[in-house]
């Protein structure tokens, strides 16, 4: 379904999509497994507007998984994301405001090097942002937020360090504080008829650690309408965070299911 409702001056929109896979074999002598993957995605805004005051919410959660007949489950995608922004108008486009992002998780993490070994498990890592600073902000699908002093918290449960680093938190320990500058962009736009564009884009630099290295957080969603209810859907993630993983990290998914 597509929701899209007003109720006074909050403006709340967004999508729920269920899209899968499956292949079955009997029989079948140039070989195959038989497996089953789902994913199920939830993107909503809710915006609140009234006379100099602005808030924006947008909440993405998702889940899937993976079976076959020789292997337990697997998860293919795992994701728990809030990012609000209060804002007061200044002239225009501008804005003062405070901006709070949460990122987090539901299922458990497997090493993809050691699948016996538990990297992750529900809210563990939690990430968390906050601070003031200013928002630039063109409509519901263009705005710009800059924040020159964002505290920045990385919790794990103690289980995960007890051998080592975890998402850049030290050994024997539950969390980690650095402090910073975020840049959070997000930009939605018609490529053509039935398809749509979103992008959103996070960049942190640690001034407590090394201001060269700048985390980057990139997501992409390309929506291909096919009818009201029918949707393909392509998602693409692009991180990098050098105390986590000092490789770039990416993820795509393309589905086409109900929307």
């Amino acid at each position: 379904k597509i929701d899209s409702t007003t109720t006074k001056h909050w403006n709340i929109k967004g999508t729920t999509s269920l899209s899968g896979n499956q292949s079955a074999f009997s029989n079948w002598l140039n070989g195959g497994t038989s497996n089953i993957t789902v994913n199920l995605r939830l993107n909503y805004d809710f915006n609140y507007k009234k006379d100099n005051w602005v808030l924006d919410n947008k909440f993405i959660t998702a889940y899937g998984f993976n079976r076959n007949k020789f292997s337990s489950v697997k998860k293919t995608e795992d994701k728990i994301e809030l990012n609000s922004i209060l804002a007061r108008n200044i002239e225009k486009e501008w804005h003062y405001s405070f901006f709070f992002n949460f990122k987090s998780q539901f299922g458990k993490g497997l090493d993809p090097k050691d699948p016996k070994n538990k990297v992750s498990h529900f809210l563990s890592p939690i990430f968390l942002m906050t601070g003031p600073g200013i928002f630039w902000r063109k409509s519901d699908n263009f705005k710009i937020n800059f924040s020159p002093a964002t505290p920045r918290f990385v919790f794990v449960h103690s289980e995960f360090t007890k051998m080592g680093k975890s998402f850049g938190v030290s050994q024997n320990e539950v969390h980690r504080f650095e402090f910073g500058s975020t840049v959070y962009a997000y930009y939605k736009f018609d490529i053509m008829k039935n398809v749509t564009m979103e992008n959103i884009l996070g960049l942190f630099a640690d001034y407590t650690h090394d201001f060269s290295k700048v985390d980057i957080d990139y997501q992409a969603s390309l929506y291909l309408k096919v009818n009201k209810f029918i949707s393909a859907n392509v998602y693409y993630d692009v991180l990098y965070d050098y105390d986590t993983s000092k490789k770039l990290q990416q993820k795509e998914t393309v589905g086409i299911g109900f929307k």
